[in-house]
């Protein structure tokens, strides 16, 4: 039988196919790979059995980057990379640093409890945040038994690892978002660029998340007969959770419907409403930056454009309740029923009217 290529990664990994599946022989030099290779060989002879899947110790390293590789592009919204495979890098980082080279179904429930540790112990997370790392992991590990990389048995190990639980565990917490004070919003204002402060404005009177406002097209804007704008969003960040023909649509007020109709003037339908600079609109981290700096200026607290969300929320459910304050932020269940979503646009209108 014709002896396997052996082939090199990147990483430095030389690998074998044996019967159409990869047989890994470490991070080596090629003397070594031959070496493991020939004993490899010798074992397989005495056996006179192909390996199966279970026998593929793919190390953690080549899985992580075979994930991030097939996940390039994957988490894109508005054309920008979204920020979740910056989670995914984030959480791969602990066992690369503690296991590179180990077995990924050698990855079980005590080396994860092992990589939490980790996680807290370098007090750059939260306990909720770590939970979510975790859940970045066991999802890595779920691709790796989709393609065959990983044992079921080692995914159900992982899985086994429950949560950390609030006042039982180091972890830090973290504190509930507040909502910014309306003072310190007004005096900010003043220090930003004029297109800054409008959509810190239109956040203030919609309730938008910064995203919405900043990807705003003038093609996306739409009145009605009553004076009210219809503003349709392309995309939006819960969007891969609706069916295809189900976009998400906000109501602008009268003030916020102004705002728009200035900085939409003498534009085409596919610009900006809000540019930077000509064809180009604000990026959300540019927004966020752009407000520390005034309030900075303005000798105020630092706030950020996500508090004007909560601002607004916190204000709708003081005058019209709970229910108004999900229904003005977009906030929808999976069984909403058409009779309920009927009542929920009237009732935007409603608030849509009153607040701005």
């Amino acid at each position: 039988m014709k002896t396997p290529k052996l082939s090199v990664l990147k990483s430095g990994y030389w690998y074998i196919y044996d019967h159409r599946k990869r047989v890994y022989f470490g991070k080596c030099d090629k003397k070594t790979a031959e070496i493991r290779l020939k004993a490899h060989l010798k074992e397989r002879a005495a056996h006179q059995t192909p390996p199966d899947a279970s026998s593929v110790a793919t190390p953690i390293e080549v899985i992580a980057a075979r994930f991030l590789r097939a996940h390039d592009g994957y988490f894109k919204r508005d054309g920008n990379v979204d920020k979740q495979l910056a989670r995914f890098k984030t959480a791969l980082s602990f066992p690369l640093a503690l296991f590179p080279e180990l077995p990924a179904d050698d990855f079980g429930a005590k080396k994860l409890v092992e990589t939490r540790a980790a996680m807290v112990e370098s007090k750059r997370f939260s306990r909720v945040y770590i939970n979510t790392l975790v859940n970045c992991l066991r999802r890595v590990f779920a691709w790796g038994v989709e393609n065959e990389l990983v044992s079921a048995a080692t995914l159900a190990g992982l899985r086994a690892v429950s949560p950390l639980k609030r006042g039982r565990s180091s972890a830090k917490e973290r504190g509930p978002v507040a909502s910014v004070d309306p003072n310190v919003v007004a005096a900010t204002l003043p220090e930003l660029p004029p297109v800054v402060a409008a959509v810190v404005k239109v956040q203030q009177l919609t309730g938008m998340r910064p995203s919405e406002v900043l990807n705003m097209r003038v093609k996306d804007l739409a009145t009605r007969d009553d004076g009210l704008v219809v503003y349709t969003l392309e995309t939006d960040k819960t969007a891969y959770k609706r069916a295809l023909n189900d976009v998400k649509t906000v109501i602008l007020g009268k003030k916020a419907a102004a705002i728009c109709r200035k900085f939409s003037k003498g534009k085409g339908d596919d610009d900006f409403v809000f540019e930077a600079s000509p064809g180009c609109a604000y990026r959300s981290d540019s927004y966020a930056r752009a407000i520390k700096r005034a309030a900075m200026r303005a000798k105020v607290a630092h706030w950020s454009p996500y508090q004007l969300r909560h601002l607004y929320a916190t204000q709708v459910r003081a005058k019209y309740g709970l229910e108004a304050a999900q229904v003005a932020l977009g906030h929808k269940t999976a069984d909403v029923t058409q009779i309920y979503a009927e009542r929920d646009k009237t009732l935007a209108i409603k608030i849509a009217k009153e607040m701005g």
